[in-house]
Formats: C-alpha cells, sequence, structure tokens
C-alpha cells in the first residue's frame, strides 16, 4: 500500500497529475484564472483524512520514538505540499503570481516537502536500524575482461549509457579507436 503511494507521488511530481486534476475540477467548478491551477487542494483533500486513518493501525503499533518521526515527516510534507499550496492559492489570485513574494512562498512550500521526504527516509533510517536484522548492499565490479567484451559488442557510433562497471572498458574501446560514445 505505502509502496503504490509513493510511487504516485513521485510519478505526481514529475508528470503534475494532481494539477490536471485540479485544472477539471475547476473547470466543473466554473473556477478560471490563477486559481485553477491551485484548485487540485479541493479534490485531493478528502484523501488527506482518508489515508492517516486508513493507516492510523500501523502508526499506533510503531514505538513512540518512530511515530514521532514519521508523523513529523508527514506533518512537514502535508504542510508544505498542501498548507502552503493554499497560501500560495490566495497569494497569487490578490497578487502578482510572478513577484518576488510569490517566489518565496514557493520556495518555502517545496523546502518543507523535501525536508518532509528527508526526515521520512531518516525515520525509516532509524527503524530499520531498530528493527530489521541486517541489510547487506553489494556491488560487483566488472572484470576488465569482461568490461571489455562489453565494450566490444557496441557498434561504432551507437550511443551507449555507462555503469560502474562498463565505464573503464568503454572508454578503453573508444580510445582503441572504436568510435563508441558514452555518456
Amino acid at each position: 500500500g505505502l509502496a503504490i503511494i509513493f510511487l504516485h507521488m513521485s510519478v505526481d511530481e514529475i508528470a503534475s497529475i494532481h494539477e490536471e486534476i485540479g485544472i477539471i475540477a475547476a473547470r466543473i467548478a466554473g473556477v478560471t484564472g490563477v486559481a485553477q491551477l491551485y484548485f487540485w487542494v479541493v479534490p485531493i483533500f478528502p484523501l488527506l483524512v482518508v489515508l492517516p486513518l486508513s493507516y492510523g493501525r500501523f502508526i499506533a503499533h510503531l514505538p513512540p520514538r518512530h511515530r514521532r518521526r514519521f508523523l513529523t515527516a508527514g506533518g512537514l510534507y502535508v504542510c508544505g505540499a498542501f498548507g502552503f499550496e493554499v497560501i500560495s492559492a490566495w497569494h497569487a489570485t490578490r497578487y502578482d503570481y510572478l513577484s518576488f513574494s510569490h517566489a518565496m512562498i514557493f520556495t518555502i512550500e517545496e523546502t518543507l516537502e523535501m525536508s518532509g521526504a528527508l526526515l521520512f527516509i531518516s525515520a525509516l533510517l532509524h527503524y530499520m536500524n531498530d528493527h530489521v536484522p541486517r541489510i547487506r548492499v553489494e556491488f560487483e565490479e566488472r572484470s576488465e575482461e569482461t568490461a571489455g567484451r562489453a565494450a566490444a559488442q557496441v557498434q561504432p557510433g551507437q550511443r551507449i549509457r555507462a555503469s560502474r562497471g562498463c565505464a573503464r572498458g568503454c572508454r578503453a574501446g573508444r580510445s582503441a579507436g572504436l568510435g563508441r560514445r558514452v555518456w
């Protein structure tokens, strides 16, 4: 459940899905002008009520120290994403949308969102440190021979992405005059 929510939030940050929902809802409600850019808060507001309630038992069963961290992270994020969005909408409809003061409100909004996300990651890492027995992450370096074979399979002029293991071999192929470009 939470993974899907965070995946949606990531996609939404790139694709601005919430703003499109807001524009559609604004048209239905007859809202025009700059206000329609911020109207997404109206149809999304019920989620701010439903989501915390649906995860209430999960939050309640967390140890108090971790519960405080997760709630603080969520509170900061929502304060930025929702609270300052409302302030920003109010300001944009009454004053200039492209003003310095509006840029400052926007900066505070984004700072709160990013702070909430960072605190959530920190809270999650603290929780994992206390409750997950062991996590091991390994990165394997390719040998020169394996990386060289990977470079030899690239056609002249073909664009490739260099990973850490391929970078040395791909560059070796390029320096050998094989015409490979690495980005």
